[in-house]
């Protein structure tokens, strides 16, 4: 019988640095599809370096099925809590969160972009309505319960039968 030959650590290393590399750039992929917003530069980089921290001691030996899909779990979990701690660090700009606010708004109004609201006009419309104007954030799709706007809709029918 012959014994598997190893390749050298130096090759190794570049491998799993590849293979980070891959991982991450899929998983961010995923995270901002299945979000809509953008992830921080600095948690791809944190995101690599904990991938590579986990895979370099473990390349260059055979591992089974079942381990290879419980480490490919946990790394998808692992970086989508870092991409997520790199999206909510970074603060939407004030014009993003203004454009936002008027659309909630002119949702009140039935979806009346005629009425071309200002963004303090919009914010009075929502205090009105007694929904905190600051709250009206970009709209987030995904994992983390459906899209704001469907739970803002929530938020506004039981407002709305509080006032009646």
């Amino acid at each position: 019988m012959n014994a598997p030959v190893r390749a050298a650590a130096d090759l190794r290393l570049l491998r799993a640095s590849v293979f980070s590399a891959v991982c991450v750039a899929l998983s961010a992929g995923g995270h901002v599809l299945a979000s809509g917003t953008g992830v921080a530069l600095w948690s791809l980089a944190a995101g690599w370096a904990a991938v590579l921290c986990l895979v370099g001691p473990l390349a260059g030996r055979d591992r089974s099925l079942p381990g290879i899909a419980l480490a490919l779990l946990a790394g998808q979990f692992g970086l989508h809590l870092i991409f997520s701690l790199g999206q909510g660090s970074t603060a939407p700009a004030l014009a993003n969160r203004s454009n936002h606010v008027v659309a909630l708004a002119e949702r009140f109004l039935c979806g009346g972009h005629a009425a071309h609201l200002t963004p303090d006009s919009a914010a009075r419309i929502l205090r009105q309505a007694h929904i905190d104007p600051d709250r009206a954030l970009p709209v987030t799709h995904g994992w983390h319960g459906g899209p704001r706007w469907a739970r803002d809709d929530a938020e506004l029918d039981v407002h709305a039968a509080d006032a009646h």
